[in-house]
């Protein structure tokens, strides 16, 4: 700039107009105030997979601490859906094409449902007051894409201060399945665990319940060196996944998710069999213990989901868990 008014004294307004505008700018920026619980919206876009997609952003001053010198904002982002489907509608056909036959057994509402697309940002800024700078960030980012649901969420702070946002739920809660491939080390027992609940019953207990409070009834045929257990149900239902197909979702009941659970621990690596009504419905292989009581039974087609759904709806309900002969 002080080259070309050198050169040209005459140029200093064409030089100098442009330069007071952006400070002009700057100062107007400077001067914004907002309230706690004020909001604001941005528009903007982002590039998914080569599509240009519209987003809306409302931001939001959710606190402000004077004895820290932070203040505390919020941005939600949303997408638009019809641009975010464009651009997630490769994946989706691709997926859809790889259920081969099993796509013929979709309901409308499933099939649509593995055709929809969706995703959401939260991403919250605790901002010093002195310099503007950011101390700490917490991101959370739901997409969901032909039916599949992912949830990730990044926490980020300055190592010289302390995290005051609250970590996500994500990162403590646990889901297991019956289905998870990970061996367990040889090595990886359980004292506290008394085997001896699943040992072999004496000929003269062998016509009584494997578990008496459940009240349930062994099969005549179980076999192997750990009795079957008897579970009951507190709740059920059918789902679909896009890549593993109809699914029933089963909760159970508190003592039986305990005793499910030391079953698990006793038959690590073996093949097992959970029944209904006497026919075998799921045979997973134990690969480590299964806690909190929650079952998910697949390699089902829609109609045998929803059959094996209504049975377990009674409230007299049960599972046989044994291993496999």
């Amino acid at each position: 700039m002080l080259q070309t008014v050198k050169g040209n004294p005459l140029v200093v307004i064409n030089v100098l107009a442009p330069e007071s505008m952006i400070l002009a700018l700057g100062q107007s920026s400077e001067a914004f105030t907002t309230d706690i619980g004020q909001e604001w919206t941005v528009a903007g876009s982002e590039e998914l997979k080569g599509v240009l997609v519209p987003t809306s952003t409302v931001w939001k001053l959710e606190a402000a601490d004077k004895a820290r010198q932070t203040a505390t904002f919020s941005a939600t982002v949303t997408y638009d859906p019809a641009a975010l489907l464009q651009s997630q509608q490769s994946s989706i056909d691709g997926m859809i094409a790889s259920f081969a036959d099993r796509a013929k057994q979709l309901t409308d509402a499933q099939l649509a449902q593995a055709r929809s697309a969706g995703k959401s940002r939260t991403v919250t800024y605790v901002n010093s007051t002195r310099d503007g700078s950011t101390i700490e960030v917490l991101e959370n980012t739901v997409a969901s894409v032909g039916g599949m649901k992912v949830t990730v969420g990044v926490h980020i702070w300055r190592e010289d201060q302390p995290p005051v946002l609250p970590s996500p739920h994500a990162w403590t809660a646990e889901t297991l399945s019956g289905q998870r491939v990970e061996p367990l080390p040889q090595n990886n027992t359980q004292a506290s665990i008394d085997l001896d609940q699943y040992r072999p019953k004496a000929d003269a207990d062998t016509a009584s319940s494997p578990n008496e409070n459940d009240g349930g009834k062994p099969p005549a045929d179980s076999g192997g060196d750990i009795a079957p257990i008897s579970l009951k149900v507190a709740k059920v239902k059918t789902s679909i996944n896009p890549t593993a197909g109809p699914a029933v979702e089963i909760a159970l009941t508190p003592e039986s998710a305990k005793a499910f659970e030391d079953f698990t621990r006793a038959a690590l690596g073996q093949k097992t069999q959970l029944l209904v009504d006497g026919d075998v419905i799921f045979e997973p292989v134990v690969r480590e213990p299964i806690m909190g009581g929650s079952v998910t039974i697949s390699g089902l087609d829609s109609a045998q989901a929803l059959a094996v759904e209504r049975k377990l709806s009674s409230s007299e309900a049960k599972i046989i868990v044994r291993l496999a002969p």
